[in-house]
């Protein structure tokens, strides 16, 4: 039989770290009582705690003279050794502490740019004033962003309007904001509010892709009247569909809060009484990511002050 090699014979070796640091307070302090004394333990628990590592190490690690207890020379390079490793086993945790500490100080809120832009600024504004130590980051991306980002935790939580997979997320509304038509102010509809069916059918509709039951909505609506709607291929980027909305491209059919962004010409907004379209806006979480403390703080801000910026989302009191 061959014999064990020395890594297979150390890696049976079986001993806390609590009875490494005992034998080193030991050696330090001179005695069982004075390190017993260092340790906030009991002088039997001193040294059944070194007993026990002798035991594992087959090695007298300790002798008595006179005055103190010293290390034997298998002692002094388990002392020179552990002291060593100890010391960098500390440092590495301090540094690991240090990276956890600041991850929860570190908060991203992923937004999209209209939100970003317009309700969250007075909204952070009022929780670092409360939290001046978190260091909040804003996000600003397009819906399916923010959705892969909260999923894979590259932000803590979103603000959006969801209407997802609840499976992987919970959201929690907040807001409600009224889908109306918008119109450059020499458009001929801009004359005719409000806003029908019928006079909608006439033109392209600019619809953003993440409205798939808005859209789905208009279009049942319309078929009932006998109507045939004129989709616009749906755009992924609020901004690109302003532009087309101003460059004469169709009529959009935007949350009000966001009717007047971006504007290149005069827009005029149009009620469409035959359909309560709203878009709900609201905290966005993910189901396998527990929310740090943080999050929750800015959540807690969210309730208290994102819903003025919009209105009482349905059924609210």
């Amino acid at each position: 039989m061959m014999p064990a090699s020395k890594s297979n014979r150390s890696s049976t070796l079986r001993f806390d770290l609590l009875e490494l640091e005992t034998f080193l307070a030991v050696v330090d302090c001179g005695s069982f009582n004075a390190a017993a004394t260092r340790l906030h333990i009991s002088q039997p628990a001193v040294t059944q705690r070194v007993q026990r590592l002798e035991a594992v190490l087959h090695t007298r690690l300790l002798t008595r003279t006179t005055r103190r207890m010293e290390p034997t020379e298998a002692g002094k390079k388990l002392y020179e050794k552990a002291t060593i490793a100890l010391h960098d086993l500390r440092n590495l945790l301090d540094d690991f502490q240090a990276e956890a500490e600041q991850g929860k100080r570190r908060l991203v809120v992923a937004a999209s740019p209209i939100i970003a832009a317009q309700s969250l600024p007075s909204i952070i504004q009022r929780f670092t004033r409360r939290h001046a130590h978190v260091d909040v980051h804003i996000k600003d991306m397009q819906h399916d962003e923010i959705l892969a980002a909260i999923h894979s935790a590259d932000a803590d939580l979103g603000v959006v309007a969801f209407e997802g997979d609840p499976a992987m997320f919970t959201f929690e509304p907040l807001g409600e904001d009224e889908m109306v038509v918008v119109v450059p102010t020499d458009h001929p509809l801009a004359l005719s509010q409000p806003a029908t069916l019928a006079s909608l059918s006439g033109y392209p509709l600019l619809l953003l892709q993440q409205y798939d039951r808005i859209q789905s909505q208009i279009a049942n609506a319309m078929r009932e009247q006998g109507l045939r709607g004129r989709f616009a291929p749906r755009l992924t980027n609020l901004t690109t569909l302003l532009a087309m909305l101003d460059s004469g491209h169709g009529v959009a059919l935007l949350p009000r809060s966001m009717a007047q962004t971006n504007v290149q010409r005069p827009r005029t907004i149009l009620s469409l009484p035959e359909l309560h379209l709203t878009r709900c806006f609201g905290i966005l979480l993910s189901r396998k990511h527990m929310p740090t403390m943080c999050a929750q703080h800015f959540c807690d801000q969210l309730r208290e002050d994102f819903a003025a910026t919009l209105g009482p989302p349905s059924g609210a009191k």
